[in-house]
């Protein structure tokens, strides 16, 4: 940590950036997402701490100094919103330097953008996040200091990948890779995955997917239940699958969870129920879709065993 002489101002960003490397915080309650996020963050030379939720952030920035903090919006317990309340409000008491604070969500509805707006956020990036995203936000807000003004960057949401229509051994794996038939998926999303696989380190595709084919189909189930019953919902099954879908490349089927989550939320019954057998249908193509990816990655792996 860069000393400081007494009666000085608190170091910059940029100044303490030189001397160490970046510390991030991520606050992400799904796993998947998570991994994802963190191994990006590490593959772009951070230290990344990991919280759950917001509670957990909250305390994470109370006991350590964060060059930069990527806030999930919608987790349990404490939301986004809250932690990033919290931790200004914090920072305000004891004259503290604000950490910048990313907020990361799978889609910013204009109320939300307002919540974090008034809750001290800097920026707003929507899942799947890129590798590009991240290095740019990371020169932005540690390198350039941006966040000493806190000015609120607003971005645009980001157009949703187009499904990938043709299957090349380019875009994603190598030639003895068997690919769906069908432009199910944007394979571009798994290969994303795939360069963040390293040596020595559990392939992130083969856990990835294994992970959703998993844990996906209680989940869907649930919320299935929802629709079928017309129970009211603030639409956060449907935010959770859409997010980790889009990350896995299943674009289709997360556009379809978005018109789910936006139309439970705001309470839209008839458009939910409309949405019961394409969520079915996509669900099924993209879980198919997924599981021949995967056997093709355990082919791969077992041939460079």
């Amino acid at each position: 940590m860069t000393t400081q002489a007494a009666g000085d101002g608190p170091p910059s960003i940029a100044d303490e950036s030189r001397s160490k490397v970046p510390r991030v915080l991520l606050v992400e309650d799904h796993q998947i997402n998570r991994e994802m996020i963190a191994r990006q963050l590490s593959h772009l030379g951070c230290e990344v701490e990991i919280a759950e939720d917001g509670m957990q952030a909250c305390v994470a920035v109370l006991k350590t100094h964060f060059d930069l903090v990527f806030m999930d919006c919608q987790m349990p317990r404490v939301d986004g919103f809250q932690a990033a309340r919290s931790i200004r409000e914090h920072e305000r008491s004891h004259q503290l330097r604000r950490v910048p604070i990313v907020a990361v969500s799978a889609s910013f509805l204009p109320p939300d953008r307002e919540r974090g707006i008034a809750a001290g956020m800097n920026e707003f990036v929507t899942k799947p996040v890129t590798l590009s995203q991240l290095r740019t936000l990371l020169e932005c807000y540690v390198n350039g200091a941006a966040a000493e003004s806190g000015p609120i960057a607003k971005q645009p949401e980001q157009a949703p990948a187009t499904t990938q229509t043709t299957q090349t051994t380019q875009t994603y794996a190598r030639p003895s890779a068997q690919l769906p038939s069908e432009p199910v998926l944007d394979l571009a999303a798994l290969a994303g995955l795939r360069a963040l696989c390293r040596p020595g380190r559990p392939n992130l595709v083969i856990h990835s997917i294994t992970d959703y084919l998993q844990s996906s189909p209680a989940r869907i189930e649930q919320l299935l239940t929802e629709m079928r019953g017309g129970n009211p919902s603030k639409g956060e099954i449907a935010h959770g699958l859409k997010s980790i879908s889009a990350t896995l490349g299943a674009v289709e089927l997360a556009q379809t969870l978005g018109r789910i989550e936006s139309a439970q939320r705001s309470g839209v019954r008839a458009q939910v129920a409309s949405e019961l057998q394409s969520l079915r249908t996509q669900y099924a193509r993209s879980c198919a879709a997924l599981e021949q990816i995967l056997i093709a990655e355990r082919q791969i792996e077992e041939g460079s065993a």
